[in-house]
């Protein structure tokens, strides 16, 4: 029979029994990749096409105030690579490739680390658990002609091409979960243009003879890109041409033209009636393209200094 005090005892190890601490789960860590978007590009010359995604890696059962260790190893990509993954390719139409890199820490051309195995630190906190989102940079290396417009992609297989381990401390030695994902581009047109100043330097007022002088415009065009570069006919007064442009100063104006040729036969303007417009196709390197200018002879101006400003535009 069940005295008081033999009951007060099994009621307190009843309730030892049901309060005792559960066994703290393992400790697990995985990763989540975006996929990498370069939108579009202009493969050029002088061109900066880079973008950023974000890996997101979690951990979670590890022992509390302490640090895991994540390794995740990035491979070639189903659009292969160089040696040693640099460059990795993307893969486009008719067979094209477009050079690309993968770094963290920043982008390639900044000093970024090329993206073999990486390793992240990843802080738990009191519950053992933490996580950190390091960036992986990308950044297009290809430039210049042969790059056929269209998508150009490289896809990262979990598993095969994507793999992450991780350890307490400061090894990875336990396989876990890592998504693929893909890297993206589109080669579209485009083009940039730099117009140098064109000096004639000091003259005569009197003026029996053409004075010539020239410049030149620098046009960075995607490969196979056609262009049209037009210019306009300037600040000055009472213009009636390309040939005719004015440079003022002040009241008094001073005549010229802007011409495609050496011969100063072809008027440099917008294409319309008797003018001229410069034509070309893109490289995807620098194309210097001479402008030819021609003080018309017969005239007579006073001491100055004579200025214009032309715009230059292109299209395509």
């Amino acid at each position: 029979m069940l005295t008081r005090s033999s009951i007060a005892v099994l009621a307190i190890a009843i309730a030892l029994l049901f309060h005792a601490p559960s066994a703290r789960a393992a400790l697990v860590c995985e990763a989540t990749i975006q996929d990498v978007v370069f939108g579009e590009v202009s493969v050029r010359d002088g061109a900066s096409d880079t973008t950023l995604a974000n890996v997101s890696i979690t951990c979670a059962g590890g022992t509390p105030s302490t640090s895991a260790r994540v390794c995740i190893d990035i491979g070639t990509g189903s659009g292969g690579a160089n040696a040693g993954r640099s460059p990795r390719y993307l893969a486009g139409p008719q067979g094209a490739t477009l050079a690309y890199e993968l770094t963290s820490g920043n982008y390639a051309s900044s000093g970024g680390t090329l993206w073999t195995n990486a390793e992240f630190d990843v802080t738990l906190d009191a519950n053992g658990d933490g996580s950190v989102v390091p960036g992986l940079y990308a950044e297009i290396t290809s430039t210049g002609s042969g790059f056929v417009g269209g998508t150009y992609s490289s896809t990262f297989l979990s598993g095969s091409d994507v793999s992450l381990d991780y350890g307490a401390g400061s090894i990875c030695t336990t396989s876990g979960d890592v998504t693929g994902f893909q890297v993206t581009a589109d080669v579209t047109p485009s083009c940039t243009i730099t117009a140098w100043p064109l000096d004639f330097g000091n003259i005569d007022g009197t003026i029996p003879a053409p004075i010539d002088d020239m410049t030149t415009l620098d046009i960075s065009c995607t490969d196979g890109t056609p262009y049209t570069v037009s210019l306009g006919l300037g600040m000055g007064t009472n213009v009636t041409g390309p040939s005719q442009r004015k440079m003022m100063s002040g009241s008094e104006a001073l005549t010229y033209g802007l011409y495609l040729d050496a011969a100063r036969t072809m008027p440099w303007g917008d294409g319309a009636g008797d003018d001229h417009a410069g034509t070309g196709t893109g490289t995807g390197s620098n194309q210097s393209t001479p402008v030819y200018g021609r003080i018309q002879s017969g005239q007579s101006v006073p001491v100055g200094t004579y200025v214009d400003s032309v715009v230059v535009t292109i299209e395509y």
